[in-house]
């Protein structure tokens, strides 16, 4: 009933491929159909990398004196 529930939701031809593969691998099983498929699915339905202009690492690196006016040192002692 398994197999012909992913058949019904993957197709033959999926199906089939999924089956030689695993057969190829020495693997049984509905478990492992299921999981070649959702991957082999998975796979096909990736977005493609978007290509985005972003500054390099440098233009964002700033020195640590830059950052000494917002850190505020007391000049008295721990109150623990």
């Amino acid at each position: 009933m398994a197999t012909y529930a992913l058949f019904m939701l993957h197709g033959r031809e999926a199906l089939i491929e999924a089956m030689a593969q695993a057969d190829t691998r020495g693997i049984y099983g509905v478990e492992y159909l299921e999981v070649l498929l959702t991957t082999a699915a998975a796979e096909t339905l990736r977005h493609p990398c978007l290509s985005i202009d972003l500054p390099t690492q440098d233009a964002v690196d700033r020195r640590l004196d830059q950052y000494e006016a917002f850190v505020t040192v007391s000049a008295g002692g721990a109150a623990w």
